[in-house]
């Protein structure tokens, strides 16, 4: 009974892992997702220096930390463009960090290089497809960061999403005597006008629907966000 009472809860864990959505991760999710990508990233690389394991878990751990509030935002279609900002700032990190040559081949592996997809509305770590080793299982003890409670942003700035201004429409003025002044027999449509950019999703990744900005809710190190586990 305790061996079915263990494995059930390692499925409900794993698949909490796979299918996160609906609500931002909690310090502690972050922490843990940090870890088993770090170590999975190591042992597959054939990374044993405890430096480069450290810095790696930083790194992945600024990165999940500095997109979570958003994670949900992006899955339906907005602020795509900040999310790879963030993105980019990672691969730069993680390619002056390992060098040329173990760069090319983290890039070989989508799960590393691209460790949070989205589809369907929805976003999951594909880490977790693929590991055969065991959720609860390590190659190498916890980097230093890890158990220090490193709280993020020193290496990859989070997400700031650009703010969209209404659109502003332009109206013909007025002539004298109250009626509507004479539109020129060349004068271009009136389209009105933008105010401020619009980040755009990728058609491919991030199907493209309406959402409401929301504020962050990053909190302290000690102190978890929004939601606290895996569903």
């Amino acid at each position: 009974m305790k061996a079915l009472r263990t494995l059930l809860t390692a499925v409900v864990l794993l698949t909490g892992s796979m299918t996160m959505n609906a609500q931002s991760m909690s310090i502690t999710v972050m922490r843990n997702n940090a870890r088993f990508l770090t170590d999975r990233m190591a042992f597959t690389l054939g990374i044993r220096d405890p430096y480069l394991i450290d810095e790696i878990y930083r790194i992945n751990y600024d990165y999940i930390w500095g997109v979570n509030d958003y994670l949900d935002d992006v899955a339906m279609g907005n602020y795509y463009d900040d999310y790879m900002t963030v993105v980019s700032a990672r691969d730069v990190a993680l390619r002056t960090l390992l060098g040329k040559r173990t760069w090319k081949r983290l890039m070989g592996y989508t799960y590393f290089h691209r460790p949070i997809v989205f589809a369907n509305h929805r976003w999951r770590f594909t880490i977790y497809d693929y590991d055969r080793y065991g959720l609860h299982n390590f190659h190498f003890s916890a980097p230093r960061p890890y158990g220090a409670g490193y709280a993020g942003g020193h290496i990859v700035r989070p997400m700031a999403p650009r703010p969209v201004a209404p659109r502003v429409e332009r109206r013909p003025v007025a002539a004298p005597g109250g009626h509507t002044a004479p539109r020129p027999h060349n004068a271009a449509p009136n389209t009105g006008a933008y105010r401020g950019t619009l980040s755009r999703g990728s058609a491919t990744t991030a199907p493209r629907s309406s959402g409401n900005t929301r504020s962050s809710s990053r909190t302290s190190a000690g102190t978890p966000t929004r939601g606290a586990s895996r569903r």
